[in-house]
């Protein structure tokens, strides 16, 4: 049984993709070229299988529960299909029942899922890493509504999403604030965060800046965007205790500075190498000068502010601090301009050395010995508590000179992946700062040294010791000395880099959302109901052929809705969707703005309530189904045109019908008696073919005999006389066989015996048989047979019989040339051809020479000796074992008659 037995041709061909006719014991009856392609086997290998043969082993125990189901009410289900190859796919099959000839079967339509199981794992694969990275992020983040007043103006957001980060930087549950207003979670949130917020919502524009919220008691680093109109996102992370450190790091600088004033003491910078000091404002004070005479050179110190009698000493603690690397802490003595003299303490701390190992700088203290021995002691424990808050801070920190050298603490050193020594050999900000990022650090250094601003912040990238990429929040601020003069720089990295990476995924992730909507010819939308606010995405606004402008309210969008469509469209959302909760789902026509173009869309959405149950918002999206529509619109057309077409034939059938009973009255008993006059000739013929032979074998034998002279010799003429009564008898011995033939398959007892045999011999002995009639003519015969054929079911003898028809054929019509017998392998089953090189039949006459008693007459020529019944015998045999004959010719050329077999 064959798919095309079960299926009707217009249904075929509706039919796409992989079929198989699969009997109700798993047996593979039938299955078409996709199938064969899909499988990799041939069409005897495929028919040769059961259902079992290409399916999981794990998938076996369920074949007998879904041949069942399948039977009853039709099946569709998953499952692994196992190649030729012995590869396993995954495939969805659909089952039903079908009626065909032999009896039922099941028809399954099989699709391939590979592709398809491949998006959707690639789809669970991106929500899970679009889950891990907000689930992931370090710092806090979280969406929010903006809500306005009566007037227009922000007074208050709602908690729309947080992560886990959120809950931890504030201590707030996130559970129990989604869907409440910051005023209802923080009742006495401070306004000025309220009016941040609306800013960034209203205007697009986005914000970044650190304050402190006083209801939480935190300092929060905040950045924050707005991702759709009246919503904000907020990235934000806890700076309170660097916020705390630096406030303590002022409080100690300013305790210095009055600790300074009040003890009289003063510190002092030496530049050895530039032999230059820098003093602090106490530092005037000691030696009585005004700030604006000091030039800070050494010499000039010396020889104008110490006492004469102390210069040596005071030189000689220079020379040892040069030479020996060893500040010798003295005592000596200062005369002020108005002739005073001061005793004072000079200490220096260790010496700083440059890379070279040269000394550097020195610095110290001087302090008025007289009045205040307390005050050093502060100062010392200040400077300490300075130095241990630098060196011991978990946030990297810098000092940088202005010419570029850069001192860190232990902390950026871990940030980078450096020991002190090694970063030691990387003594200049530029050394550790990314290629691409020098430029822009160097603008900022030269405003801040212009005065043009106090500090900056800003982003900049930082080349690890392993060579990747360190993303840092950089805070800088520039320290001044007494004079004004830059001093150095001290700056603040944040490690950003795992923020950066989650921003750029994020934003990768946009772009892939973005390009699957215009993709698929959709967009999303979101529609503020209790704002009369209407939004959508750039994709969806593609789709509508509109701007967003003039389109923000909800008539706005039904400004686009073709007029036919409004009322169902308003009565949908209004009735069904507002009124009772159902999803928004309809399709409807736009009418773009931009072209005019009318097209079909098919709309979805899912209706959010507020807390009090009230509808807030509709989310949702807008696909174009033009194509679609216009595809079932023609469709329908034609089923119309299809019915009344039907109709009308049905009423000329009536008509017809009535013609034809009356028509079929009269034939009917015609041809009753044509079958009886026919019925007689065939038996009459039938039972002729003792009575006919007989004697012609007898008229042949005998003439035999008297040629061959074993009745004695014959002369010339008798020997001519007896070949001629020879042939005549042989001629008429085959016509007659031929009218037998005839005879008998027409009164039904030539009945084919059907068995699997191998054709190779029988087509080999046929072509044998006609060879000495070929030899006698002078033609080339020629046998293309493989020796091994696949065996078909047929009956070798009345195959037998059609061949030497057609060989027989071929010779007595081919009078000089070649005769060509080839065998070959086809789809169905096997393609015997007789091709000869004789006068060829016109176009005209194809269909005719397969008639009783029809010869071909050539142009001008006689008709051939025969009865004209080979060929009609053949026909009719082929008939009786389901093959077909077809013929080839062209005038001149030759014929060929190819006799097609089924497997």
């Amino acid at each position: 049984m064959r798919i095309d037995q079960v299926v009707n041709a217009d249904t075929l061909d509706r039919l796409l993709g992989i079929l198989l006719l699969v009997g109700l014991d798993g047996t593979i009856l039938d299955a078409n070229e996709a199938a064969l392609t899909f499988y990799g086997y041939t069409r005897e290998e495929m028919l040769s299988l059961n259902i079992r043969d290409i399916r999981s082993p794990r998938d076996q125990d369920a074949i007998p529960r879904q041949i069942k189901e399948a039977k009853t009410r039709g099946i569709r289900f998953r499952a692994e299909h196992i190649r030729k190859d012995g590869t396993y796919v995954p495939v969805e099959v659909r089952s039903s029942l079908v009626h065909g000839p032999s009896g039922d079967a099941l028809l399954s339509a099989i699709q391939d899922m590979t592709e398809v199981d491949k998006a959707e794992t690639a789809l669970r694969e991106s929500e899970r890493r679009h889950k891990l990275l907000f689930e992931g992020m370090a710092e806090g983040f979280a969406v929010h509504e903006i809500i306005l007043d009566d007037e227009g103006r922000p007074c208050d957001y709602r908690f729309l999403q947080a992560n886990p980060a959120f809950e931890r930087l504030t201590g707030l549950k996130v559970k129990d604030i989604l869907g409440k207003t910051v005023r209802e979670v923080l009742p006495g949130t401070e306004p000025i965060w309220i009016e941040r917020y609306g800013k960034v919502a209203l205007s697009g524009e986005p914000a970044n800046f650190e304050d402190y919220f006083t209801l939480l008691d935190q300092y929060f680093d905040v950045r924050a965007y707005s991702p759709e109109p009246m919503h904000f996102a907020v990235v934000f992370s806890d700076i309170t205790k660097r916020r705390r450190a630096e406030r303590a790091l002022r409080e100690s600088e300013e305790e210095l500075i009055k600790a300074q004033h009040f003890s009289h003491t003063g510190s002092w910078t030496w530049d050895i190498q530039a032999n230059r000091l820098e003093w602090s404002e106490e530092m005037f004070h000691l030696f009585g000068l005004e700030k604006k005479t000091f030039t800070g050179v050494l010499d000039e110190v010396v020889d104008g502010a110490i006492h004469p009698d102390d210069r040596a000493a005071v030189e000689a603690s220079n020379a040892s601090v040069i030479n020996d690397g060893v500040p010798i802490p003295l005592e000596y003595r200062v005369i002020w301009p108005d002739g005073s003299v001061h005793v004072l303490w000079a200490e220096a701390g260790e010496l700083e050395r440059d890379e070279f190992g040269a000394p550097r700088y020195l610095r110290g203290t001087v302090q008025d010995i007289t009045r205040s021995k307390a005050a050093e002691q502060a100062l010392r424990a200040s400077e300490d508590k300075f130095k241990y808050l630098f060196e011991h801070s978990i946030v990297a920190k810098s000092l940088t000179e202005p010419s570029g050298e850069v001192h860190v603490n232990q902390a950026f050193c871990d940030l980078l992946g450096y020991t002190f020594e090694e970063m030691s050999d990387r003594s200049t900000w530029q050394q550790l700062t990314h290629p691409d990022d020098i430029a822009e650090t160097e603008r900022t250094i030269a405003a801040l040294l212009a005065g043009e601003r106090p500090s900056a912040r800003f982003t900049k990238r930082y080349v690890h010791k392993d060579g990747h990429i360190v993303w840092a929040d950089v805070s800088t601020s520039l320290r001044r000395d007494a004079a004004g003069q830059p001093e150095h720089f001290m700056t603040t990295i944040l490690d950003i880099t795992e923020r950066k990476n989650a921003e750029d995924e994020l934003r990768a992730s946009e772009r892939w959302l973005n390009e699957s909507q215009r993709v698929a010819h959709l967009g999303h939308y979101i529609f503020d109901i209790q704002a009369d606010h209407w939004s959508g995405s750039a994709a969806l606004y593609e789709v509508l052929g509109a701007t967003n402008k003039g389109r923000e309210t909800y008539q706005g969008w039904l400004d686009l809705v073709h007029p036919d469509d409004r009322d169902a469209l308003r009565q949908h959302f209004e009735d069904e969707v507002l009124g009772q909760g159902r999803p928004f789902d309809l399709e409807y026509r736009l009418i773009r703005s931009k072209d005019g173009a009318e097209r079909w869309v098919h709309g979805l959405g899912s209706l959010e309530r507020d807390a009090d149950g009230k509808p807030h918002a509709l989310f949702g999206i807008i696909q174009d189904v033009t194509e679609r529509r216009l595809a079932e619109n023609e469709v329908l057309a034609l089923n119309v045109e299809l019915e009344q077409r039907v109709q009308e034939r049905t009423e000329e059938l009536a008509m017809a019908n009535e013609e034809l009973i009356s028509t079929n009255t009269s034939l009917y008993e015609t041809n009753a008696i044509l079958e009886d006059a026919t019925r007689a000739k065939s038996d009459f013929l039938a039972s002729m073919s003792h009575e006919l032979r007989t004697p012609l074998n007898s008229i042949i034998g005998f003439s035999d005999i008297l040629a061959k002279g074993m009745a004695g010799e014959l002369n010339e003429e008798q020997s001519r006389q007896v070949g001629m009564i020879n042939n005549s008898g042989r001629h008429l011995l085959g016509l007659v066989n031929e009218v037998l033939d005839l005879a008998k398959v027409e009164s039904g007892r030539h009945k084919p015996v059907m068995e699997r045999v191998d054709l190779s011999g029988a087509v080999r002995r046929m072509f044998d048989s006609v060879k000495p009639m070929a030899d006698e003519k002078g033609l080339e015969m020629v046998c293309d047979c493989p020796e091994e054929l696949p065996a078909i079911v047929t009956d070798e003898s009345q195959v037998g019989q059609i061949v030497l028809n057609l060989i027989s054929n071929a010779v007595k019509f081919t009078s000089e040339g070649q005769v060509r017998v080839s065998v070959a392998e086809e789809a169905t089953g096997l393609a015997i051809a007789v091709t000869d090189s004789g006068r060829g039949i016109p176009e005209t006459e194809f269909t005719r020479v397969f008639d009783d008693f029809y010869q071909v007459v050539p142009e001008g020529g006689l008709r051939s000796d025969g009865t004209g019944l080979g060929l009609a015998v053949s026909r009719r045999l082929a008939d009786a074992l389901g093959a077909t004959i077809e013929v080839q010719s062209e005038l001149g050329v030759g014929s060929t008659f190819t006799l097609h077999l089924p497997a």
